[in-house]
């Protein structure tokens, strides 16, 4: 997992300024302290990540204009991550112009070589992308 957190900030940090500390649970849980809890205290569903933009907490002291931007590029991070490693997958975005800016958008779309859909009330002008209209 640290070395994925890794990877997929290194791709971010090509888009956006973002910091990502990864904080593992404690490795040495007493199984005692589980029962009494009723709940487990390690592993993969104990452990915290936390966003850093521009060194401000993403969670608390961004806009949700910079969150949405930061999940966008989270996505293509790990698309780009797992494309590294011979699997295409396929993106899915529901109408990203509502929320996002189109240029932006755009310019990733011209780039990506992978399949991706999209949802839009807007028209949208790729060419010479195949642009299926319904």
């Amino acid at each position: 997992r640290i070395i994925y957190v890794k990877e997929i900030e290194e791709i971010m940090k090509r888009y956006i300024n973002i910091k990502i500390h990864y904080l593992p649970s404690q490795l040495d849980a007493e199984p005692e302290k589980e029962r009494e809890r009723g709940r487990t205290l390690f592993g993969i569903s104990r452990d915290k990540i936390h966003f850093e933009k521009d060194g401000y907490d993403l969670k608390t002291q961004c806009s949700e204009g910079e969150k949405r931007l930061f999940l966008f590029y989270f996505y293509i991070a790990f698309a780009e991550m797992m494309k590294k490693r011979g699997k295409y997958p396929l993106i899915l975005f529901d109408d990203p112009f509502s929320i996002l800016d189109y240029t932006l958008v755009k310019d990733f779309l011209k780039k990506w070589d992978g399949q991706i859909i999209i949802t839009s009330l807007r028209n949208i002008d790729l060419n010479p992308c195949n642009i299926i209209e319904l």
